[in-house]
């Protein structure tokens, strides 16, 4: 398995009282980018929710997490993507993880400004979710 271009890993906190936790996905490129987004469950590997999807079609990729916000503490956010270069043009990109609760941004993940360098890359991004 190739090395991702970048681990970004972080704690985020939110309210367990309050309302619901939502992640989205931001692409700003012209690159294909997909994507698998797993929530673990504390303190183990087992997969709470799982979804897939890509940068190449109109729907949003937004999703909330289990309720109530409380049962996602100390889970684990893994959100695996891969940018690929499909003309082999190259091309500039930022991918950007939001994490809301109650309609209020909590953290913002990035890749930063990057420009791609191979015919893929990839990105792993990891947030602990903690009360």
């Amino acid at each position: 398995m190739p090395q991702p271009t970048a681990l970004i890993s972080k704690k985020i906190r939110f309210d367990a009282n309050g309302g619901t936790i939502s992640i989205s996905l931001e692409f700003d490129t012209l690159l294909i980018g997909t994507y698998l987004l797993q929530l673990r469950e504390a303190n183990g590997n087992a997969v709470v929710m799982e979804k897939i999807g890509d940068n190449t079609n109109a729907e949003d990729d937004v999703f909330p997490l289990p309720t109530p916000a409380r049962l996602n503490d100390n889970r684990t956010l893994w959100i695996f993507i891969t940018l690929i270069d499909q003309t082999g043009d190259g091309g500039d990109y930022e991918v950007r993880v939001k994490t809301s609760q109650d309609d209020q941004i909590l953290d913002t993940l990035s890749s930063g400004q990057k420009t791609i360098q191979a015919p893929s890359e990839s990105i792993i991004f990891v947030s602990r979710l903690l009360t």
